[in-house]
């Protein structure tokens, strides 16, 4: 937690600016269909690209080189057609992964298989996006995906830790059920705000998403709302981001689809850290600033250190002087850590959350300690 403070404000001003983290999407496949997911709705668009083995080893040992978190997402990372060699390295290596899934491929795996999720990897993110089963398969678009994934999260002789990840849509609906379900399965629960942008650069946001308006009435009702599922998993021990997307979700809902930038709404002074903070590489080898911006250097060329310090410099500047892409107008996909990472960066400017500040970090040394709150 110290490491993470110092370096953000580091990061800031520094003119060698440290990772804390390395996100590979290593591969474009998947074999869902999501409703909100651009790839999902368009089966032709940016799958055919995956990292080789030799690129995600890499990766690994240059988390391995700055000792921060590794993270392979996709597509679906177990759909590579190396993922149990690309395990067997970083368990060599001594370097846990921490993956996103669909937990759908886990059906037949061998025995060796099965110890390696354990040996290799921190914490499986199972997206879950309904306790009703039914509609979490429509909104995933495949039969029985929904029983594949609890069966996997269910099993006693599963080796790794588990969390469940959660698409969070404006009304709110399927919140409820999530947190009886993540009590039912003790299991944490993240909740990832709906992106009104494409999820993936260069892809055109689907319509649906281009679709939502709301206005700012609605929001003391969503707020009241988040208050209650909030202090509902509190009272059940469920760990969630709840308190962490109280403090923006409704004001990122009342202005989906508008030219203002959410972000200087919440806090005074807001900064996006993710491309000084993460190594991003996408599913065709680019060096990306963030997840949703595009890449444009090749990871492969050269010190992918020197080039990420200076493409997050060229970042930072940009940043600074006033410069927003248009898909950050309307992006939540780092927000909770930029939130906290903002109010670290400018504490001054933005000393009125200090206090909630102090409350988060407290909250996290007491379950780090074992209990519940």
């Amino acid at each position: 937690m110290l490491k993470t403070i110092r370096t953000i404000r580091r990061n800031v001003i520094s003119e060698a600016p440290m990772p804390l983290s390395v996100l590979a999407n290593i591969t474009g496949r998947c074999n869902l269909h999501c409703e909100f997911c651009e790839k999902g709705q368009a089966p032709t668009v940016g799958k055919s690209g995956e990292l080789s083995l030799e690129a995600v080893k890499g990766l690994v040992d240059l988390a391995e080189r700055f000792d921060c978190a590794l993270f392979f997402s996709g597509g679906e990372p177990f759909l590579h057609r190396q993922i149990w060699d690309i395990l067997a390295y970083c368990h060599s290596q001594g370097r846990r992964v921490n993956i996103a899934t669909n937990a759908t491929c886990f059906e037949s795996l061998t025995r060796e298989q099965f110890e390696l999720l354990g040996s290799a990897i921190g914490v499986i993110s199972v997206s879950i996006d309904s306790a009703t089963p039914a509609r979490h398969d429509s909104i995933r678009g495949k039969a029985g995906s929904f029983a594949r994934a609890l069966r996997f999260i269910q099993n006693p002789a599963r080796p790794c830790r588990v969390a469940i990840s959660s698409v969070l849509k404006p009304d709110l609906t399927e919140a409820e059920g999530l947190i009886a379900l993540a009590d039912k399965l003790n299991c944490p629960l993240n909740f990832q705000p709906i992106q009104f942008g494409s999820n993936y650069p260069n892809t055109p946001a689907l319509a649906s998403k281009k679709g939502v308006k709301l206005t700012m009435d609605s929001n003391p009702a969503m707020e009241r709302q988040l208050r209650e599922l909030h202090r509902r998993a509190r009272k059940h021990g469920v760990a969630t981001n709840l308190g962490l997307v109280r403090q923006f979700f409704s004001t990122y809902c009342s202005l989906a689809n508008s030219q203002k930038f959410f972000g200087d709404q919440v806090l005074s002074r807001f900064l996006c850290v993710a491309p000084l903070v993460q190594i991003t590489v996408d599913e065709n080898g680019l060096l990306c600033p963030c997840a949703l911006l595009p890449g444009q250097a090749e990871a492969a060329e050269g010190d992918l250190y020197e080039s990420w310090r200076l493409q997050a410099l060229d970042y930072r500047q940009a940043w600074l002087a006033g410069c927003r892409q248009d898909i950050c107008r309307s992006c939540t996909c780092h927000f909770a850590e930029n939130f906290r990472s903002s109010i670290l960066a400018y504490p001054w400017a933005n000393r009125q959350k200090i206090p909630w500040l102090i409350a988060y970090y407290a909250g996290r040394l007491y379950h780090k300690a074992g209990r519940k709150i």
